[in-house]
C-alpha cells in the first residue's frame, strides 16, 4: 500500500477469505483454526480498477494461522469477453450510498496511481527463519497425536499436530493482560 502512497485513510478494511470467525452468543467472537488446504482457492473478478494487496496473517503462534506461517500463491489474469458476459446485473442494495448521501458529494475520480520509486519495504522480522526441533515420543504419545482433536487439518503431518498441541496449551496458559504484559494464567 506504502509503494503507492496510500495512507491508512485511503485503505479499504481487509476482507478475510480463509479466517474462521464466528461470533457466539452474547455477541464475542471466536477466532478458530482455518481448515484451508493445499489447493484450496478464490477467484476473484475485479470489474473496476483494482488494486489489490494480498496479506498473509503474521499471527504464526496463534490458531488464525494453524500456528505456523505457509506461504500462498497470487495469479493475476485477463479476464476474458466470456467471463465479463457471465457477470450477472448488480441490483442496488439497500444499505449502498450514492454520492447524494456523501458529506461531500464530490468524488474524485482522477486520482491515479503512481509507484513510489524510492520505497523501500522494511518488513519487521523477515526473513522468516525456522529452527527445527527434535523431539522423541513414544508409542503411546504418537497415538494420542494422531487421536488429538485438531489432527485432521494437518492431513497426516506430525509435526504441525505437535506445534497445535503445544500452541494450544501456551494460548490456554499464557493470556496477554489489559496492558499487553505476558501473564501465567492459573487455574484453581
Amino acid at each position: 500500500q506504502r509503494e503507492y502512497g496510500l495512507t491508512p485513510d485511503d485503505v479499504h478494511d481487509s476482507f478475510n477469505f480463509f479466517m474462521v470467525t464466528e461470533v457466539q452468543t452474547g455477541g464475542t467472537v471466536r477466532i478458530s483454526r482455518q481448515d484451508t488446504g493445499p489447493g484450496d482457492h478464490v477467484e476473484l473478478l475485479a470489474l473496476i480498477d483494482t488494486l489489490a494487496i494480498p496479506n498473509v496473517c503474521g499471527a504464526d503462534v496463534m490458531r488464525t494461522s494453524n500456528f505456523f506461517l505457509k506461504p500462498i500463491k497470487v495469479q493475476v489474469l485477463q479476464a476474458t469477453a466470456e467471463d465479463l458476459a457471465r457477470v450477472p446485473a448488480m441490483p442496488p442494495m439497500a444499505s449502498q450510498r450514492t454520492p447524494k448521501d456523501f458529506l461531500n458529494p464530490v468524488i474524485k475520480a482522477d486520482r491515479e496511481l503512481r509507484k513510489d520509486g524510492g520505497y523501500e519495504p522494511k518488513f519487521l522480522n523477515t526473513p522468516l527463519t525456522v529452527t527445527e526441533v527434535e523431539i522423541e515420543l513414544d508409542d503411546e504419545e504418537m497415538a494420542l497425536l494422531r487421536e488429538y482433536e485438531h489432527a485432521r487439518l494437518y492431513r497426516g503431518d506430525s509435526a504441525a499436530t505437535l506445534r497445535d498441541v503445544f500452541f494450544s496449551w501456551w494460548e490456554q496458559r499464557f493470556v496477554t493482560s489489559p496492558n499487553g504484559a505476558p501473564t501465567v494464567a492459573r487455574s484453581e
